[in-house]
């Protein structure tokens, strides 16, 4: 049966700016994106429905009848069992995630082929971020989710950061029941601390005189990866396919570096998605970056105030105006959106979030919501000088050439949309 990952319109807006420019389940957190982890989780592929401006570059969605999943929630075992026990015209809710923030929501739905067309049409035709799925032609019986454990649903883009460290131990546990981690493939002088039953070095890895600490949590080294001389690993970390980590990088724990980053400086508890660089000296704590950022040089993120009062960040809420939301956290640092990059010594406020495509100069501490396609300072009026459409796209397509990835006509039709849509946010 074919299986869909469901962006609901509410998750898939408050989750900008990592959402605004791809479908939820291309996310990372963890070893995996989540798509991986539902493909992992029921044991076949998975394609994406997505909003309507990011069909066309992510896929159409099967006409077949089909299971639907809410790409935002996270599997679990007894979650998984009720979705392969629904029956045609089945739609399974939670109550409420683990949060108590989303409430009455689709976990996920058996669909016939009809009952799949009657949705798509609902779905793609709906004019504000309401539609929910839970009713509809397409529904027979509704059934409440009752487990004893609490949902996991991304609902603020700040949990990617909370729940990382979490994440890589669980995806590391389920890669290594199918894989046989080993040692042998260490290079000269690396030392280990802890057990190395949690470290996981993938082939063709290249690594001498560092240092991996597993006391605390599992550290996983994808296929290609690059470790330099004089790196610490403090698990949980995740150093993703083809990403290099600078020599004397510390990487402490709660670290994703998704496919093909390249890190240096300290990092911890953040998720790079891909793609994205931090290579040069500088911290960053508690933060997510999204795919083909660029972190200047001697760039620091604050993640805790003086007052050790909780932070608050920038949340894009569910239209286009947005507000800022506690976190109920000490610790908060940056989100950045695709495509967005820094300067040189740029120092970032606690707890700010950063649009995408987005050229950020400042001088002294960034204001706290950069919003998307600017480029350089704030004007005393509050005024930011927009990033010409074309010349952000002319920079894309350069920046992913680099790296061997194809830029898209349907890319351009995004980020158009994208760009429109931000214009309030902009002054």
């Amino acid at each position: 049966m074919n299986v869909l990952l469901w962006d609901e319109p509410v998750l898939h807006a408050r989750l900008r700016p990592l959402s605004y420019l791809r479908p939820i389940g291309t996310c990372r957190l963890g070893l995996w994106t989540l798509s991986q982890k539902w493909i992992q989780a029921l044991g076949q592929g998975a394609d994406y429905l997505t909003l309507p401006y990011l069909s066309a570059l992510y896929g159409q969605p099967s006409t077949d009848a089909s299971l639907l999943v809410n790409a935002a929630v996270l599997p679990q075992t007894a979650l998984v069992a009720s979705i392969r026990a629904l029956d045609v015209g089945d739609v399974l809710y939670a109550e409420s995630d683990a949060t108590g923030t989303h409430k009455n929501y689709l976990l996920a739905a058996h669909l016939s082929a009809k009952g799949l067309s009657a949705f798509v049409k609902d779905y793609h035709s709906a004019k504000d971020a309401s539609f929910d799925g839970l009713s509809g032609p397409w529904v027979k019986k509704t059934i409440a989710y009752r487990a004893s454990s609490p949902i996991q649903t991304l609902v603020y883009p700040w949990q990617f950061f909370q729940w990382n460290a979490e994440a890589i131990e669980q995806d590391v546990s389920v890669f290594l029941q199918n894989k046989s981690q080993t040692s042998s493939r260490l290079g000269a002088g690396v030392r280990i601390y802890g057990a190395p039953s949690r470290l996981y070095v993938a082939p063709d890895v290249k690594m001498h005189e560092a240092i991996i600490n597993t006391e605390e949590g599992s550290v996983f080294l994808g296929k290609g990866a690059v470790v330099e001389e004089g790196v610490l690993l403090r698990g949980p970390c995740v150093v993703g396919a083809q990403a290099r980590v600078s020599a004397g990088a510390r990487i402490k724990g709660g670290v994703t570096l998704g496919p093909h980053t390249k890190a240096g400086g300290e990092i911890h508890s953040s998720v790079f998605m891909g793609y994205s660089n931090k290579a040069h000296e500088g911290f960053m704590g508690h933060s997510v970056i999204g795919h083909w950022c660029n972190i200047g040089a001697g760039t620091e993120v604050s993640n805790l105030k003086n007052t050790y009062s909780p932070v608050k960040m920038w949340s894009y809420g569910t239209g286009t105006s947005g507000t800022y939301v506690s976190l109920a956290d000490f610790f908060g640092g940056l989100i950045m959106g695709d495509h967005s990059k820094c300067g040189i010594h740029t120092q970032f406020n606690t707890g700010t979030v950063v649009g995408v495509c987005s050229n950020v100069v400042e001088l002294g501490y960034t204001p706290k919501h950069i919003p998307s396609f600017t480029w350089g300072r704030a004007s005393v009026q509050d005024k930011w000088t927009a990033y010409a459409l074309d010349k952000a796209c002319e920079v894309a397509k350069r920046v992913m050439a680099r790296r061997g990835q194809p830029w898209r006509a349907e890319a351009r039709a995004i980020f158009q949309h994208v760009f429109h849509n931000t214009a309030i946010h902009r002054g």
